[in-house]
């Protein structure tokens, strides 16, 4: 938990001084659904907190290969949750 936590603090202070790296959003939402998964915080609110970083980085355009939003979709996806899925989807 601790090691997670300490991670999604290193992603954001990439965030904050550089807005345009985009893995450093990848890794918000990588551990966003780790956060989920492990059952550290209630899925519901660990998508709702790592959508705006699946949606910087599809912005970003991550090349797939690399992970991608899609993979956090389809984590969102898998937990059932319908509707963040559609949000990821956008057009």
């Amino acid at each position: 938990h601790a090691a997670l936590m300490s991670g999604l603090e290193n992603f954001q202070k990439a965030i904050e001084e550089d807005a345009g790296y985009a893995l450093a959003y990848a890794g918000v939402a990588d551990v966003y659904t780790l956060v989920a998964f492990y059952s550290l915080m209630r899925p519901r609110d660990a998508f709702a907190k790592g959508i705006p970083a699946a949606e910087a980085w599809k912005t970003y355009q991550v090349p797939e290969s690399l992970g991608g939003w899609r993979k956090f979709r389809d984590n969102v996806y898998q937990f059932g949750f319908e509707a963040w899925e559609r949000e990821l989807k956008g057009s």
